[in-house]
């Protein structure tokens, strides 16, 4: 009689669970889940890199990528209403600066 071994945490390549296909699906799943993070990396990239203020070298995380990029919409915001009907400008406003210190 064959022994058939069992992973206890679902994790594993045992000869029932390769028997019975799981650890293909397994593997498909795995494949699609690094697809989608890979794809969720890089538009974080592209989202940091379209902010003027931050070097492209800088480390942010995910939330500071996006609390950066929400204050930029609102400088935008800000500037589009400091404008007169005309298009020029009423008054500058000042420039960003990233503070690495605040990240």
């Amino acid at each position: 009689m064959g022994m058939l071994l069992t992973s206890v945490r679902g994790g594993g390549w045992t000869e029932e669970n390769m028997s019975d296909g799981t650890c293909d699906r397994r593997d498909l799943a795995n494949e699609r889940e690094r697809g989608r993070m890979r794809s969720l990396n890089l538009a974080y990239t592209r989202l940091k890199n379209k902010l003027p203020w931050i070097p492209q070298d800088t480390k942010l995380t995910k939330l500071n990528i996006l609390l950066e990029a929400m204050r930029y919409i609102k400088h935008l915001m800000a500037q589009l209403a400091c404008t007169d009907k005309s298009g020029k400008t009423q008054g500058q406003t000042a420039g960003f600066i990233f503070d690495s210190k605040a990240h």
